[in-house]
């Protein structure tokens, strides 16, 4: 604590704030004066979120979104609306695409090639995990992830995503529940690699499995919040009952304070960090 007292107040207020008076109405305008009077250094942009645009998706008018969202099955894509662009490479086969057909491969790779020297470098590359087979798994995945980094070494640096499939079908996906994401992230971090992680949020039909599991997604990925750089989702509203028969639940029906669903205080925790994450909805 030596040398800490302004934080140790800080901590102090907020508990006193958030636990005991439950109004945290003065906590923003207490912060700013911290901030300003005595100098505490502190990382007040959290849980930032980049919206990305995506087709006929349409955000409020006071968010402006700056990257757009274009889906190609071969690489290449024929209009761009917005100066900066994500490009998704579909798999259009389940089980003759980009990662198990080398010929597949080559021509996506020339074609991105194409695609950057006509429209310019994208801010991200991502590519659809692939479905397990018995001689494709989490192995085979990284050893064509590092065919296709070569291949397009020639553009410069680039980033390359990759993006969960969390949807239950007849076929799993490679990267598919909770343990697939984190097994994918130590590999990452073992083998130091570039690669980025998008996760699958999206939910039809009730049929998304980090749904099901909400705690283990909340807890995994709070604890590593650079773990991942953003998510797709999609019907927020439906993720998760109004707080729930909790005791903090219990405090904000008797004050009338606005209702969180479980979903979205999940959601916040796992973007406390300050590192912005994508949004593409």
């Amino acid at each position: 604590m030596q040398g800490k007292r302004d934080y140790f107040e800080m901590l102090v207020m907020y508990s006193w704030l958030f636990d005991v008076l439950e109004d945290t109405s003065y906590w923003p305008e207490y912060e700013k004066l911290c901030v300003k009077t005595q100098n505490v250094d502190l990382k007040t942009q959290r849980r930032v979120l980049v919206p990305i645009s995506y087709g006929s998706q349409k955000y409020p008018e006071e968010i402006q979104s700056e990257i757009e969202y274009i889906e190609s099955k071969n690489g290449l894509i024929k209009i761009k609306r917005k100066d900066k662009y994500i490009i998704s490479i579909l798999n259009e086969k389940t089980t003759d695409n980009i990662w198990t057909n080398n010929s597949i491969k080559t021509q996506v790779v020339n074609n991105l090639k194409e695609t950057v020297e006509k429209y310019g470098k994208p801010k991200l590359i991502e590519f659809r995990t692939p479905f397990k087979s018995p001689v494709f798994g989490m192995k085979e995945l990284i050893g064509k992830y590092l065919e296709i980094e070569k291949d397009l070494k020639t553009l410069g640096k680039i980033s390359i995503a990759i993006k969960t499939n969390s949807i239950r079908t007849s076929k799993e996906p490679v990267v598919y529940n909770m343990d697939d994401i984190m097994e994918l992230y130590h590999v990452i971090e073992e083998m130091k690699l570039k690669l980025k992680i998008i996760i699958d949020l999206v939910d039809t039909n009730n049929r998304n499995v980090l749904k099901k599991g909400m705690e283990d997604l909340v807890n995994s990925l709070a604890s590593k919040p650079n773990s991942f750089i953003g998510f797709h989702i999609n019907k927020i509203d439906e993720w998760g009952k109004i707080y729930g028969f909790t005791n903090r639940g219990y405090k904000i029906d008797r004050n009338s304070y606005p209702s969180f669903s479980d979903f979205m205080l999940g959601l916040s925790t796992i973007l406390q960090g300050t590192t912005p994450k994508l949004l593409i909805s």
